[in-house]
């Protein structure tokens, strides 16, 4: 309580001036959480912590409250002659933009921000190779804060949630191929909502899997080809058996292993995606 005890005090020190305010003149008494935050009002600086009080002009006047790594509050308020109002404001932290990488711990996944949007999900009749459930091509919108996994979850980031006493203490087989960066295999959905679940406690997040159409807006970074870099795919764009041609595209190498992530160009909205879905966390801001 002691903020809104002061608060109070300037309000009763104001009222009991006497003769302080001007005619035309009223005030506006003004704390914010945190105080060292930036306040102005008409677009001119007025303080840089609070609890104060000031004195303005009276008619409509937009008060902002900002702060270096927070989303920045406006008020609009009416300031009547003689009156005195007040106004408590608690900031939001500023969630990371769009196409920035964070990570929400030291042990999570590298996440990359979306921009909202929308797309034809589903593909042409006329594509080579279409299945009959990639249609009949429909609208989706993403008109929500989402970030998503840049890569697949790897071994690293399982293993972590393993030696924090997560995912029920299962260590999957990485059948020889190694671990570290390499995506994590021989996990079941229910292995994966216990890392999600893992990923939520620990960061307060809600971390979830990708829906289908959430997966194919971020795995085609805004494109309309069969892979988000054009009509055909080539083993020096993706892990796959090169044994097999898409769309007159060439051969290439077998690996018959996963690679670690990243190890192909990322799309336009930053995520190294392979071709087909893969494990990768989301959560919406």
């Amino acid at each position: 309580m002691p903020k809104i005890w002061l608060l109070g005090a300037l309000l009763v020190g104001l009222a009991c001036s006497g003769g302080g305010a001007l005619a035309g003149e009223g005030a506006i008494a003004i704390t914010t959480d945190p105080a060292e935050a930036e306040v102005y009002v008409d677009g001119a600086l007025k303080a840089t912590s609070t609890p104060l009080v000031l004195r303005v002009p009276e008619g409509r006047r937009r008060i902002e409250v900002r702060k270096q790594g927070f989303r920045t509050t406006t008020l609009d308020v009416f300031i009547a002659d003689g009156a005195v109002i007040s106004r408590q404001v608690e900031l939001v932290r500023a969630g990371p933009t769009v196409g920035s990488v964070f990570r929400d711990c030291s042990d999570c996944p590298e996440m990359v921000v979306l921009p909202r949007g929308r797309f034809m999900m589903g593909s042409p009749e006329t594509e080579p190779g279409r299945d009959r459930d990639e249609g009949p091509r429909h609208r989706v919108t993403i008109d929500y804060d989402l970030a998503v996994g840049r890569y697949e979850v790897t071994f690293a980031d399982w293993d972590a949630c393993v030696s924090d006493g997560g995912c029920g203490g299962y260590r999957p087989n990485d059948r020889g191929w190694g671990r570290g960066r390499r995506p994590v295999i021989n996990v079941s959905w229910d292995d994966i909502r216990g890392y999600l679940d893992w990923l939520s406690r620990k960061t307060g997040q809600r971390y979830r899997l990708l829906s289908e159409g959430e997966w194919e807006y971020a795995a085609r970074g805004g494109s309309t080809t069969p892979f988000w870099w054009g009509s055909t795919i080539t083993t020096d764009q993706a892990n796959y058996d090169g044994n097999y041609v898409y769309n007159n595209g060439r051969k290439g190498v077998y690996r018959q292993k996963t690679v670690e992530v990243g190890s192909f160009a990322a799309n336009l909205l930053g995520i190294c995606s392979s071709p087909t879905p893969a494990f990768r966390p989301t959560h919406r801001g």
